[in-house]
């Protein structure tokens, strides 16, 4: 899992920082079944975002033949992150047919509106990096989670207590917004988007974030929809980010959602930096503005480049 983090934020720093590219030549088609990381497992002499790109292609394919199904940790953010780097992968097209198939033919499950929530705001972001334009499955897939969205405007949503997507309503709430911000066409300004968004301004003012990766990802959404986050809460979020990291450069996820246990009861580690925790941090500092030339940034990119492991190579 940590490895899939690791590559994940890298593929979403690319358009943000020159510091990593790929070379077309460079990608590999070829998707064996990835293995598992290890603890004591060592790193690569090199960074290489190329079989960083293999690792992602792998994980996201082999999930969906597996088990049949899009993850919250394997195939939504695959759909994200992908077409940042090289777009139109065979990969990247299978998920994405998985994904509209998902939208027009909604699963009968305990989850119903978190599954509505992922698969609408993952086409939307898709769609607003691929092609421009807003797809019928998209916006069908939009148009449902308003009819799911609660009174105070949040949804029901998936308590499995594995952060940060599976533990509170704020994540759905804010993917939500990110989403339909973001959306091509202008579907924000439609009277059903304009009405649940005003639901979603309410649900957050009346729920103030647990933890900084909330504050986060409400940051993250107010860069595409107004009234989340005024100027001043932006600036205390990145200040709060630099103040969270490391002396080693990176960023750990327990820092940021400092309210979340362990599934096994174990103490938190509150010192080490993780691949999540470094690129989430990253993207949200660079999303608001921070240059990819501040020493901090560069320090947290490096601690990414220098912690890539072995086996994905």
């Amino acid at each position: 899992m940590q490895r899939l983090s690791l590559v994940l934020v890298v593929f979403l720093m690319s358009p943000l920082t020159e510091l990593m590219r790929l070379e077309a030549s460079e990608m590999i088609e070829d998707r064996a079944e990835p293995e598992l990381s290890r603890p004591d497992e060592p790193f690569t002499e090199a960074f290489s975002l190329a079989a960083a790109v293999h690792l992602l292609d792998s994980v996201a394919v082999n999930w969906q033949k597996e088990h049949e199904c899009l993850s919250c940790h394997a195939s939504y953010p695959f759909l994200m992150a992908r077409p940042l780097v090289a777009p139109g992968s065979d990969a990247e097209q299978e998920v994405r047919k998985a994904a509209e198939y998902l939208a027009l033919h909604p699963r009968k499950s305990s989850f119903v509106p978190a599954e509505a929530v992922m698969v609408a705001s993952t086409l939307a972001q898709h769609d607003a990096r691929t092609s421009g334009k807003l797809h019928p499955a998209t916006r069908f897939a939009l148009d449902r989670i308003w009819d799911l969205q609660r009174d105070d405007g949040g949804w029901d949503w998936v308590h499995a207590q594995k952060p940060p997507s599976e533990v509170d309503d704020d994540y759905g709430v804010t993917m939500a917004a990110f989403g339909v911000g973001c959306a091509p066409e202008n579907y924000a300004e439609t009277p059903a988007a304009r009405n649940g968004l005003e639901k979603i301004r309410r649900y957050l003012r009346n729920h103030p974030p647990a933890n900084l990766h909330n504050r986060s990802m409400r940051l993250l959404a107010s860069l595409h929809v107004d009234g989340l986050i005024d100027e001043a809460g932006r600036r205390k979020v990145v200040e709060d980010l630099f103040d969270s990291q490391k002396l080693d450069g990176g960023w750990g996820l327990a820092t940021l959602g400092r309210n979340w246990n362990r599934s096994d009861g174990t103490p938190q580690d509150y010192e080490a930096s993780d691949g999540y925790g470094t690129g989430f941090a990253i993207y949200v500092l660079r999303s608001a503005g921070v240059s990819a030339e501040d020493a901090r940034i560069r320090k947290g990119i490096d601690w990414l480049k220098t912690h890539q492991r072995a086996s994905i190579t």
